[in-house]
């Protein structure tokens, strides 16, 4: 399981900037039955991610969080507002994209756009409503990331 924290170790040293041109991101055949398809930076090294992924599905999104509530949120917009309330950063965790999907920047507006936070990313009380909403969620999916990302805050 701890072949994540092998991976970042090395992605993390070798993270390029982003290109001038933005490139495409490949059609991702694993993917291709979500409801929606995980975010996948333009940073990331697809053919290292993919040969990797191919073999290991712990390495992709898990099709569950590619699902949307009834607010329209996925579960990583979820754990955003969780780490919203108790970080207050926006240096986010690559969990976001690789276990989530998500891009958690384009994410701040689609949150302060459904009101659950406001222009300086502070929950409102909608946004703390969610949280205890999903209280249970929130709980049962901490331990897995830590065990997944150790090096990540949680």
């Amino acid at each position: 399981m701890n072949t994540f924290k092998h991976f970042f170790s090395k992605f993390k040293k070798t993270h390029s900037p982003l290109p001038d041109t933005p490139q495409p991101i490949p059609t991702i055949p694993f993917y291709q039955d979500y409801p929606e398809q995980p975010y996948i930076s333009q940073n990331r090294d697809i053919e290292k991610w993919l040969s990797i992924a191919n073999d290991d599905p712990n390495w992709r999104v898990p099709k569950d969080n590619m699902y949307r509530d009834e607010l329209g949120l996925l579960p990583g917009d979820i754990f955003l507002l969780y780490w919203l309330f108790r970080h207050r950063k926006t240096d986010f965790p690559y969990y976001f994209e690789y276990f989530f999907g998500i891009n958690p920047m384009e994410e701040l507006n689609s949150l302060e756009n459904k009101q659950l936070i406001d222009s300086t990313h502070k929950l409102t009380p909608l946004g703390c409503e969610q949280i205890d909403d999903y209280a249970v969620y929130l709980n049962q999916i901490k331990p897995i990331i830590k065990e997944r990302f150790p090096d990540d805050i949680v």
